[in-house]
């Protein structure tokens, strides 16, 4: 997946049961933007939080950019 530069990932709220997690972006080295749709619950939140920090180590230092439902 060389070649993904804009990847969208919708959060679902899981009723509490869990946090989401997103694992592997750090491989699609020409990642510009990660669009995030999220429910705006405390996990979801948190999870913006962590992609903010991994998109600073990124090579590209992709954009995080969020959608509220």
């Amino acid at each position: 997946m060389e070649k993904v530069e804009t990847f969208t990932v919708h959060f679902y709220d899981n009723g509490g049961t869990g946090s989401p997690t997103l694992a592997g972006f750090e491989h699609l080295i020409s990642l510009k933007k990660l669009e995030v749709i999220a429910d705006s619950s405390k996990s979801e939140i948190d999870i913006l939080e962590w992609l903010n920090v991994e998109s600073a180590r990124h090579q590209n230092k992709f954009e995080v950019a969020v959608k509220y439902n």
